[in-house]
């Protein structure tokens, strides 16, 4: 095993890592992104969403909105990263 595949092996490890920990991944953002698919399936409207959000102690759609505008970025890059570890591993092999 060659120093660089070893060293990418690690790096994609610590990146699928810190993907696991970023705020999209949290039970609490899907708990809130699963409660709000069900209430959409049900056609409710925006009101109705956000009320049953508030109950469970979730995310609002307004906070949730704003998770997506700070975290969508850097959860972007993450993959993008993860994509190009696999992929320069995948060659190595």
């Amino acid at each position: 095993m060659t120093k660089v595949f070893k060293d990418s092996q690690t790096e994609l490890a610590l990146v699928q890592k810190q993907i696991s920990l970023h705020e999209f991944c949290s039970e609490r953002v899907r708990r809130a992104q699963n409660l709000v698919e069900e209430l959409k399936a049900r056609s409710e409207d925006k009101s109705v969403i956000d009320a049953a959000l508030k109950a469970e102690g979730l995310p609002s759609l307004q906070e949730q909105g704003l998770i997506v505008i700070k975290g969508g970025l850097s959860w972007a890059r993450l993959h993008r990263r993860r994509k190009k570890l696999e992929d320069r591993i995948a060659r190595r092999r």
